[in-house]
C-alpha cells in the first residue's frame, strides 16, 4: 500500500528577531515509518527560503525564516502523492496546529475489502480532540528545544485527553528512552500498538529501546541481561520488519543486534538490504566492517574500511577507522 502522509505543523513567531521557526513532523495515517521526506519553505514568487529534510523520527524544523510582511508557504513534494503548498498565516498564535494531507495521485479506495484505502484525515483526527493536538504540538516544540521533561508533560496531557492518540504515545516513548527511563518508554510504545496493532515504527521503536538496554547493560558486564535484551530487540525489529519490509532504521537495528548476538550471517543479510535501499549508509558499514572482522574476512572487512573512509573524509571516526584497517592490512601481511 502506498504511504498516506500526515504532516503536522506547528507555526511560530519570533517577533523579537523579524524571523520566524516551523516546527513539525510528517507521519502516515497507518502509523508507521514515514522515511526521509523534503520539506521546504517558500514566498509567494516560489523562491526557496530554506529547506530540510526530516529525521528518523518524521520530524523537522526550519529557523531563521525572514518575516517581510510577504506570504510564505509549506511546500512538500513526495512520489506518489500531490504536491502540497500551505499558506503560512503570520497572525497566528504561537503554537497554533495545522494539519495538511497528502493526497494520492491515484485513486486508492480500491478492493471491496478495503485493500489498499487510505485513512481519511478527518476520520483519523475525529477522537482527538483539540486541546491533546494542542498538548502534542507544545510538546514537539519542546522536544526541539531539547526540554525533554516538559515535553513529557505535555505528552502525558495529549495522552490523557486522547488515549487512542498512536502519535503522542510514539513520542512519549521517543521522550522516556532520552531519559534512561526504559520501562515508561516500554509501556507507551506498549500503548501506541494498542491503538494500532500495525504501528510498525512503535514497533520498530520499541526495538531500539531493547537494542539500546541491551548496550547498556553489556557495558555493565551484564551479559546474561543484556542477551535477553539484544533478543527481545531481535523479536521487535523482525516484526516491524514485516510490517514495513524496506524501512531502513529497522533492518539496520536488527543488522547490528544480531550482530551483537553472533549471528554474523543473517546480520550481514540485513546489513546488505540497508545498502541495497541506501547505498550511502554510512553506520551499516562500520557494523559490516565488524562482521566481517569477526569472521576473518579481512578482505571485506577491508572494502568497507575503504568505502567508508572515501564517503565519508571529514568523519570524526575517521582515526578510528584509519587505525583498524592498518591492523586489517597487518593482518594479510601488507
Amino acid at each position: 500500500m502506498r504511504r498516506a502522509l500526515l504532516a503536522v505543523i506547528v507555526w511560530l513567531t519570533l517577533t523579537s528577531w523579524g524571523e520566524a521557526q516551523v516546527i513539525g513532523s510528517v507521519n502516515l495515517t497507518s502509523g508507521g515509518d514515514p522515511g526521509i521526506v523534503f520539506v521546504h519553505v517558500e514566498d509567494i514568487d516560489a523562491r526557496i527560503l530554506d529547506s530540510v529534510f526530516t529525521d528518523v523520527n518524521g520530524r523537522f524544523r526550519i529557523e531563521g525564516i525572514p518575516i517581510n510582511n510577504r506570504r510564505m508557504y509549506l511546500v512538500i513534494e513526495e512520489d506518489g502523492f500531490k504536491p502540497i503548498r500551505e499558506e503560512l498565516n503570520l497572525n497566528q498564535r504561537r503554537g497554533a496546529l495545522t494539519i495538511v494531507y497528502l493526497e494520492p495521485e491515484v485513486d486508492q479506495n480500491a478492493g471491496a475489502d478495503g485493500e489498499g484505502r487510505v485513512v481519511d484525515v478527518q476520520q483519523l483526527l475525529a477522537n482527538i480532540p483539540e486541546e491533546a493536538r494542542e498538548e502534542y504540538a507544545k510538546a514537539l516544540e519542546e522536544s526541539q528545544d531539547g526540554n525533554h521533561d516538559e515535553a513529557i508533560e505535555h505528552l502525558e496531557k495529549a495522552v490523557e485527553l486522547a488515549p487512542d492518540y498512536y502519535d503522542a504515545w510514539i513520542d512519549l516513548g521517543i521522550e522516556y528512552v532520552e531519559l534512561g527511563r526504559f520501562r515508561d518508554g516500554e509501556a507507551a510504545y506498549g500503548e501506541a500498538l494498542q491503538s494500532n496493532p500495525n504501528g510498525d515504527l512503535a514497533m520498530l521503536n520499541l526495538g531500539v529501546l531493547y537494542y539500546k538496554e541491551g548496550e547498556i547493560q553489556s557495558a555493565q558486564n551484564e551479559d546474561s541481561e543484556a542477551g535477553q535484551s539484544f533478543e527481545k530487540a531481535r523479536s521487535s525489529l523482525e516484526e516491524s520488519i514485516r510490517l514495513s519490509p524496506s524501512s531502513v532504521p529497522a533492518r539496520f537495528y536488527l543488522g547490528t543486534t544480531l550482530y551483537k548476538l553472533g549471528s554474523y550471517e543473517e546480520a550481514e543479510e540485513n546489513l546488505r538490504a540497508v545498502q541495497e535501499i541506501d547505498a550511502s549508509h554510512a553506520q551499516t558499514r562500520l557494523t559490516l566492517l565488524n562482521v566481517y572482522a569477526r569472521q576473518a574476512r579481512y578482505e571485506a572487512a577491508l572494502e568497507q574500511a575503504d568505502a567508508f573512509l572515501e564517503e565519508n573524509p571529514s568523519s570524526p571516526q575517521r582515526p578510528a577507522i584509519e587505525r583498524v584497517k592498518s591492523q586489517i592490512e597487518a593482518a594479510l601481511g601488507r
